[in-house]
C-alpha cells in the first residue's frame, strides 16, 4: 500500500524503493499487479524466499552443535558437511549458527 501511495504522490520508482525498502523491481512488480487487476491484484502477490538446504537439518544440527560446540566457524563447516553432506561457505555456516543459536536461546 506504501508503494502505492508513494506513486500517487509522484516520486519516482527509485526513490519510493528507498523509501519503501523495495527494490525498484518489486516497485514495477506492485504497481503492475495494480494495474491489472486493483488492489485485490496487489494483495495477491506473493513473494519466494528461497530456503536453505541446511533447513531440513536444523534440527539434527542444532542439537549436534549444543552438544558439541565448534570452536571455530571452519570447524562448523566441516561438521556441517560431515554431517550432511552439504558444503557451505564460511559465510553461509555463519549465517546459519547465528540463526540456530537465535532459535537455541528462544527456547
Amino acid at each position: 500500500m506504501e508503494v502505492l501511495w508513494l506513486k500517487s504522490q509522484g516520486l519516482t520508482h527509485a526513490h519510493i524503493g528507498e523509501l519503501a525498502g523495495v527494490s525498484r523491481r518489486t516497485v514495477q512488480r506492485i504497481l503492475d499487479a495494480y494495474g491489472a487487476g486493483g488492489l485485490e491484484q496487489v494483495r495477491k502477490l506473493s513473494f519466494r524466499r528461497p530456503e536453505s538446504e541446511l533447513a531440513k537439518y536444523r534440527g539434527t544440527l542444532e542439537d549436534f552443535f549444543l552438544e558439541h560446540p565448534p570452536a571455530s566457524t571452519a570447524q562448523a563447516q566441516a561438521a556441517i558437511e560431515k554431517l550432511t553432506g552439504i558444503k557451505r561457505g564460511l559465510t553461509q555456516v555463519r549465517r546459519f549458527l547465528k540463526k540456530v543459536s537465535t532459535s537455541a536461546t528462544a527456547k
